[in-house]
């Protein structure tokens, strides 16, 4: 278990990184995905 105060930070600051990746990625993959179904509908009409 991480007791020291410099262990505690990395910790902390790791899961705030993977965080923001996370939510970047969900945002692109929304983004994309709305994207082509938009121009995929628009191929069938």
């Amino acid at each position: 278990m991480a007791t020291m105060g410099g262990e505690t930070l990395k910790a902390h600051l790791g899961m705030v990184v993977v965080q923001l990746f996370n939510g970047g990625y969900y945002v692109i993959t929304k983004v994309a995905l709305n994207f082509w179904s938009q121009s995929i509908s628009l191929l069938l009409l």
